[in-house]
């Protein structure tokens, strides 16, 4: 009689959890044909948020057989109130992983997508020309603001707002695992109004993206400064170098959140892209590294390395 039970109550576990099973991989085939009509509510949270307007063309939801599910859109798109476009990509994928969230732990498995085309606008006074269009919030001491080259993040409500986000909700915590993120082709135009310093690279992947444990990095591609070619690279480096953190730490904890409230200062990006190449300096990266702690494995070649002269113009 017991063994009689058990194999019925297998068996009845096995077809509940196999047709549940069944029902996530199809349910993309329930969920596609609805998932339009809160396209108009994705590009309002996105403009509330950014200040940007949005384009999502053929979206669909998608789930994957090692129980990851997300979101697919053929053509996505950011643009200026002027419809300047600031970023665009085909094929741009989310997937989150489910099985994680059983034991508590929020993860996106991946970020994907091809043809990536990003448009930065910097001003002379240091501002990227987007923030302008960054919505304005009550409490300004808690916005960030660029003062020369330096980003001042003052927040003087931190005390009073800190419950707020002390936490995900039921308990939920944030996986130390990142997603993967590979990127099939990449433009990015970096522009003071005047000249352009364009980034263009192949397939470029970040895997193995662990806080306290990995990360490894693949990309190749070059650098054309105005309209010079100066730098080709290939690299795979895979560093197992890591602090010893923990993301949910690192996001929700107070003390992390009072570190954002010091001051750092912003790179001149423009200033060092115009020195690059009034000094015409050029050169190939071929790198294949494994760093560990007191050990570095691989090889790192660089080519035709030239630099003119030494003076940095701004």
């Amino acid at each position: 009689m017991n063994k009689l039970f058990w194999k019925r109550a297998g068996i009845t576990a096995v077809s509940v959890i196999g047709g549940a099973y069944a029902v996530f991989l199809i349910s993309p085939l329930i969920l596609n044909p609805i998932i339009d009509s809160y396209i108009p509510q994705i590009k309002n949270i996105i403009h509330e948020t950014s200040g940007l307007n949005s384009e999502l063309t053929n979206v669909k939801v998608v789930t994957t057989p090692k129980l990851t599910a997300g979101l697919k859109v053929g053509k996505f798109s950011l643009l200026e109130p002027d419809n300047t476009q600031v970023f665009s990509a085909d094929d741009f994928q989310v997937k989150m992983s489910l099985l994680p969230i059983l034991a508590g732990k929020i993860r996106v498995d991946a970020v994907q997508l091809k043809n990536a085309n990003a448009n930065i606008q910097i001003n002379n006074d240091g501002h990227f020309a987007v923030e302008k269009y960054l919505p304005a919030t009550p409490d300004t001491d808690s916005v960030p603001s660029l003062v020369g080259s330096e980003m001042c993040i003052r927040d003087s409500s931190l005390p009073e707002n800190r419950e707020n986000v002390s936490s995900l909700p039921f308990g939920l915590k944030l996986s130390n695992h990142l997603p993967d993120i590979k990127i099939d082709g990449y433009d990015i135009i970096i522009t003071d109004g005047t000249d352009k310093y364009t980034l263009s690279g192949n397939k470029t992947e970040i895997t193995d993206f662990i806080v306290n444990k990995s990360i490894k990095v693949k990309a190749s591609g070059k650098t054309v400064l105005k309209d010079r070619e100066q730098f080709h690279y290939n690299i795979k480096v895979l560093n197992k170098i890591m602090p010893d953190v923990e993301l949910n730490d690192i996001v929700f904890t107070p003390q992390a959140q009072e570190e954002t409230a010091q001051e750092f200062e912003m790179p001149d990006i423009i200033g060092i892209l115009k020195g690059i190449y009034a000094n015409n300096l050029t050169a190939d990266a071929d790198v294949n590294l494994l760093i560990e702690r007191n050990n570095i494995k691989g090889n790192a070649n660089f080519t035709n390395f030239i630099l003119q002269k030494m003076k940095f113009q701004r």
